[in-house]
């Protein structure tokens, strides 16, 4: 088991593509329970969260140290890890790993498979506090093991509409047609079965979790289903030879630069893209694919 003092947060992502959640009364939660003071009277704490979560953070710190002041001195490390390498950054220093850290929801099985878990103490209470979905991206069977913070660990479209209709980005052939005319592109991470996942959402094909609660089950290698994982990939490959695609760079870089008009990404990317591309900023929904001969919805994830 790790050692902590303080139970785990977790950080669960961003805004959905089918609809925009969060946690029930929007403030961040503080650890439970009191600090552990040593005999000088000084508590030790070291805090894991994403770099570009700074602000919160400091505001935790500062929170946490309000709340307990005159108990104990403070020595409060902050160090920045981001949620989606948390899990393999923790299981490097397992024996001296941070007393606080934020995490994807999609690490939390392998996590408490793991033993690096201990259960929340105080779980009705945060039934109470939170949206429904959140709790259940922050518990197995049942049980809680994190503390949620949002519910907004999805993925969804930008466009730039200097260059994109509405009408255009309804169809991913509509946007890569549009990207090629004008020498730009469109942003996906293809080294990522989390985004490449979109591709298969809707198809009929089914992925899920075997009773272990770890590892996976899938039929995409079935050929007996309406749209097989051949029509998918054949799909895909249609998507990768237009010219139009950019799988390898980030969409940040690419908006930055100019490059890209279209990218999937997350609520992360908000504020830059907004601020970019000012008036001609837009974001709806993941297109359709051509899959199989017809168009196929792709799909997010909530967490």
């Amino acid at each position: 088991m790790i050692k902590t003092r303080f139970p785990a947060i977790l950080l669960a992502g961003v805004v959905t593509v089918c609809g925009l959640c969060g946690c029930g009364d929007g403030r961040a939660k503080q650890p439970q329970g009191k600090p552990e003071v040593s005999g000088k009277g000084t508590v030790s704490l070291t805090l894991w969260g994403a770099e570009e979560d700074a602000a919160l953070l400091d505001e935790l710190v500062a929170g946490f140290t309000a709340r307990y002041a005159g108990e104990a001195e403070f020595d409060i490390t902050v160090e920045y890890q981001g949620e989606s390498n948390c899990k393999n950054a923790l299981f490097g220093v397992i024996d001296d790993g941070p007393d606080v850290f934020t995490f994807a929801d999609d690490q939390l099985r392998v996590m408490v498979a793991a033993g690096v878990l201990a259960p929340v103490e105080n779980q009705a209470k945060v039934l109470a506090d939170n949206i429904e979905a959140a709790c259940e991206a922050a518990s197995v069977n049942g049980v809680m093991y994190a503390y949620p913070m949002t519910a907004d660990n999805g993925y969804f479209l930008y466009y730039n509409k200097a260059y994109l209709s509405d009408e255009d980005v309804k169809t991913l052939d509509g946007i890569l047609r549009v990207a090629a005319a004008n020498g730009k592109y469109f942003m996906m991470d293809w080294s990522s079965g989390w985004y490449l996942y979109s591709f298969f959402g809707e198809t009929g094909l089914t992925v899920g979790l075997n009773p272990d609660g770890v590892s996976n089950a899938c039929n995409w290698n079935a050929a007996d289903t309406e749209i097989t994982g051949v029509d998918v990939a054949k799909g895909m490959l249609a998507v990768a030879q237009s010219g139009a695609l950019d799988a390898a760079g980030l969409f940040a870089d690419k908006v930055k630069d100019g490059t890209a008009i279209a990218g999937v990404s997350g609520v992360w990317d908000s504020n830059l893209v907004a601020e970019i591309w000012g008036e001609n900023y837009g974001a709806a929904k993941l297109p359709t694919y051509t899959c199989g001969g017809k168009q196929v919805q792709m799909s997010s994830f909530a967490g």
